[in-house]
């Protein structure tokens, strides 16, 4: 088409083959019915049609192109030319021309004539040529931009044009017809000084957010608004074939004029199909005015995503206006929308290295807090997560929904608070925050806080699992400074490949995957370890950790702390049961040494790798009729019990 140039356009003279009007002495007598005159040139008007494009670059492409259409009108003047013309008078509307490539033609049996006499005529035109725009209210002319603009004729035929001539009475001379973009476009240059390849930038993918792409044009100004319920959507934009200079990857976009709201998502790229956006948040209200163009250049780095902006008044060269984010911003996730059922805890990634943690876990210090939340912890200088930096993103509710889990409590304005633990204590110092509930949250090295405004969703999320020999895969849990599995363990094979005493309830396989294995005491703790690496089956110490943190007390049997650890489900009463540790104990029940099996429904239980005696060993166990964890419990080491892991 047109208006995507890099230089100004040559001047193609046009003759739009307006002919005279037979009988035709003012504007008030003309006739519906127009024919040419044959040879009579001195009635014909030529036309200079281009696109002032100023001075310098603006969008790559040429000017009016083979195929493109334009509709002009005609109006002329009233009264011996002492009234103005209305378009919607139009004795000629929106008469389709069509470029060849060469020259401007009619379609066959289309005549544009002259209003007559010394009638004074002002013609309106505008791009690209609509036959619906005929029989419209020429003020009031309905225009959408394309939703997808990725190719280059959706780009533009978003782009609408228009012309006005000066008031002319019938002349030989050229009547120049300066179209002038009457849309908003806006640029994405994207460059990567040290996260992406070249390759990986030039691959990224972009889409443009919360825009209004249905307007309505007056055609007698060629002013542009949003229409009547105009709902906003998310734009596809084009990636030029030829990013600009300095930078990895360039999309551009026609929108239409409108003002996007502070903190209002305005654009979203993607490093790769899949990956969690850079989502861009501008700080204050953006302005996009007609004839203007805004250019965001991004760079992305190890420290952070610095954005400046600058403005293009009437798509030509002006001094640049520095953006209010001129800034490295932090990098962002989102953690709104996490799969907790797959595991407690997990990873977040920037490229491929751990830099943070998040983990859906309960705490409880005294009176200060004893509920569920969202935490992130940035990783410490031994690449582990830093549990004296703490950030409580989100609380949670004190009862469970209908999938038997703890929702976000929007009702309160304490999330953003700060959890430091003591890791030899296994306590933690609480300070509760001041704010709503917090989804978004920024990472910068070890500083951990709720995004702002400008931060860049660059970040992605990694369930934290653990995998034994035998392939089987397990979710995470975090419980004060200790990390467990969540489910009971059900490998075949020691660490080492040697086979593992292994029964299921009732010799049955159905039972695998939900209950575990059964282990006897000596197969739990075979120095060829049953554990996966980085995991071991934990000491009767250990176990007492866990309980002494979820009772809140050192008092054995730890009442509570069995209600907080025990799962919603297969108990045969939930009376005592609330899991709000994510532990998620199951009555699995155990094999006796004569082969039976009892107490499924009723009994949780789980060996430590600590011996009572030559024939016991120490176990613990919860049941379904109280609260607490009978942790000072012996066992015969020919039994089954179930076995939990305890991160090293």
């Amino acid at each position: 088409m047109k208006g995507l140039l890099t230089k100004t356009m040559s001047l193609f003279p046009v003759i739009f083959g307006i002919f005279t009007v037979l009988n035709i002495t003012s504007c008030d007598n003309i006739s519906d019915t127009i024919s040419p005159e044959e040879g009579v040139t001195e009635n014909t008007i030529t036309l200079s049609p281009y696109i002032n494009e100023g001075l310098t670059n603006r969008m790559g492409g040429s000017s009016f192109q083979e195929n493109d259409e334009i509709g002009v009108y005609a109006v002329a003047h009233l009264s011996n030319n002492q009234i103005i013309g209305d378009i919607q008078d139009s004795y000629a509307p929106n008469i389709k021309h069509i470029y060849n490539g060469t020259s401007w033609t009619l379609p066959q049996g289309v005549y544009f004539p002259w209003a007559g006499g010394q009638t004074k005529v002002e013609l309106y035109a505008y791009y690209p040529y609509n036959q619906a725009a005929t029989t419209s209210n020429a003020k009031d002319y309905p225009f959408s931009a394309k939703l997808d603009q990725s190719k280059a004729e959706s780009l533009m035929t978003s782009d609408f044009l228009w012309a006005k001539s000066e008031a002319t009475s019938p002349t030989k001379n050229k009547i120049p017809l300066s179209f002038t973009h009457q849309m908003s476009k806006v640029i994405i240059n994207i460059k990567s000084e040290r996260d992406f390849t070249e390759e990986e930038v030039q691959n990224f993918s972009a889409n443009f957010l919360n825009l209004h792409l249905d307007a309505k044009v007056d055609l007698s100004s060629g002013t542009v608004s949003i229409a009547s319920g105009s709902q906003v959507k998310n734009l596809i934009p084009r990636k030029r074939n030829n990013p600009t200079t300095g930078y990895g990857i360039t999309f551009e976009a026609i929108v239409l004029p409108q003002t996007i709201t502070a903190s209002a998502e305005l654009f979203a790229i993607r490093s790769a199909e899949g990956t969690t956006p850079y989502t861009y948040k501008a700080a204050n209200k953006v302005i996009f005015s007609s004839q203007k163009q805004y250019t965001f250049n991004i760079t992305i780095s190890r420290t952070g995503i610095s954005v400046t902006t600058d403005e293009i008044q009437d798509w030509t060269t002006t001094p640049d206006i520095e953006g209010n984010i001129n800034k490295p911003v932090k990098k962002a996730i989102d953690i709104s929308s996490i799969n907790w059922s797959l595991t407690r805890v997990y990873k977040v990634m920037d490229k491929g290295i751990q830099i943070a943690e998040v983990s859906k876990e309960y705490l409880l210090s005294g009176t200060a807090i004893d509920v569920q939340a969202i935490v992130v912890y940035p990783m410490d200088a031994n690449s582990n997560a830093d549990l004296t930096r703490g950030f409580v993103a989100q609380i949670m509710q004190t009862t469970l929904n209908g999938n038997n889990e703890y929702d976000p409590n929007t009702a309160i304005t304490t999330h953003g608070g700060s959890v430091s633990w003591h890791k030899p204590t296994n306590l933690m110092a609480y300070t509760a925050g001041k704010s709503d509930i917090i989804n978004k949250v920024q990472i910068d090295k070890s500083d951990v806080s709720a995004a702002g405004a400008d931060a860049i969703y660059s970040l992605t999320l990694e369930p934290d699992m653990v995998t034994d020999i035998d392939e089987n895969k397990y979710g995470v849990v975090k419980i004060g400074t200790q990390y467990w599995m969540r489910e009971n363990l059900r490998v075949e094979r020691h660490r080492d490949g040697s086979p593992a005493e292994t029964y299921y309830y009732n010799n049955s396989i159905a039972n695998k995957n939900l209950l575990g294995g059964l282990y006897t005491w000596n197969t739990a703790t075979n120095p060829s370890n049953l554990a996966p690496k980085g995991w071991h089956v934990p000491t009767h110490d250990e176990f007492k950790t866990l309980s002494i943190y979820a009772a809140g007390t050192a008092t054995a049997p730890y009442y509570n702390a069995g209600k907080k650890l025990k799962a919603m489900r297969m108990w045969s009463t939930t009376v005592n049961n609330s899991n709000i540790t994510g532990f998620d104990a199951l009555p699995g029940g155990r094999r006796l040494d004569n082969g039976t099996f009892n107490e499924i429904n009723l009994y949780g239980q789980w060996w430590s790798t600590t011996e009572y005696n030559a024939a016991y060993g120490k176990r613990v166990y919860i049941d379904y009729g109280n609260t607490g964890v009978w942790v000072e419990a012996n066992l015969l080491k020919t039994y089954a019990e179930s076995v939990r892991c305890l991160r090293n």
